[in-house]
């Protein structure tokens, strides 16, 4: 969201309303409606509603319409922050007939952008290695996180964030599962892991605290 400007998904084309706007996307169908983000200057009604996060809506409303505002999310930091090419400094233009940029003087293509990360549980035997950031609330904990860097594969990535992160080996690396994580522009895959060798050494410019802990002493955990 930009000062004074607003981001609102409309049940119904934007201009259809009379509502002027600088960026209008479809973004998909929820039911039967069809779904459309739009770069607004003002809201209509907002006395009507509040503006709440889109981190607090998590559990709160159903999983499509949660991802129909991850991905309105993730679509408008996109074109907020690709005003401009890349290549040769020229306003992007929008290409309607795909979800894309295009730059009129050097024909540069902007597409929105994903940076993959991989959220990794770390077992042995009937323990499991949680971690906290200096970030966190306090007495949270999470499993391992990270981003995949260039050239790296997501099983790569898991056990490099492990070793970097807390000093430890693993084996098992195995795929359980994806989703958008919209905070602001990534997709994460989940893995599971076995603990191989190695004893905790953790990177404190990371982390504050890692641990093992068993099925009856685990902390408050968060998600990513």
């Amino acid at each position: 969201m930009r000062k004074n400007n607003c981001v609102k998904i409309c049940k119904t084309n934007p201009l259809l309303l009379g509502i002027k706007t600088r960026f209008k996307q479809y973004i998909g169908a929820y039911g039967n409606t069809r779904i459309y983000i739009a770069d607004l200057e003002d809201i209509p009604g907002k006395e009507s509603y509040e503006i709440t996060s889109l981190r607090s809506l998590y559990g709160r409303v159903d999983d499509e319409l949660f991802a129909l505002a991850s991905r309105a999310i993730q679509i408008f930091h996109w074109y907020t922050n690709h005003l401009f090419c890349g290549r040769c400094g020229t306003r992007m233009r929008v290409r309607h007939h795909e979800l894309a940029k295009i730059c009129p003087s050097c024909n540069f293509t902007s597409f929105p952008r994903l940076s993959p990360a991989v959220i990794m549980s770390v077992i042995d035997e009937d323990r499991i290695l949680l971690a906290r950031s200096p970030h966190f609330p306090k007495g949270m904990y999470s499993t391992l996180a990270g981003f995949v860097e260039p050239g790296e594969t997501f099983e790569g990535a898991v056990a490099r964030e492990v070793k970097e992160e807390v000093g430890l080996d693993i084996c098992n690396i195995h795929y359980e599962g994806s989703q958008p994580w919209p905070f602001p522009h990534s997709i994460m895959a989940a893995f599971s892991s076995s603990y191989k060798d190695g004893s905790i050494q953790m990177d404190e410019r990371e982390l504050e605290d890692a641990a093992w802990f068993s099925r009856d002493n685990l902390p408050h955990c968060r998600a990513g």
